[in-house]
């Protein structure tokens, strides 16, 4: 899912570079991966019963 979220960041910023008049467009893509890593960050924060551990 993280690459997702990179790669829609990456979507947007190559549309304020080539294409600046879709700055509408790039801005809701922008604001949509963001919601998805609140959504994310949420969902494993109040979903598991234990701590996620990074090994």
């Amino acid at each position: 899912m993280e690459f997702l979220e990179i790669f829609l960041i990456f979507i947007a910023l190559l549309l304020m570079i080539f294409k600046p008049e879709k700055e509408k467009l790039a801005f809701g893509i922008l604001v949509g991966s963001w919601i998805v890593m609140a959504v994310i960050y949420f969902g494993m924060r109040t979903g598991n019963i234990l701590p996620i551990i990074n090994l």
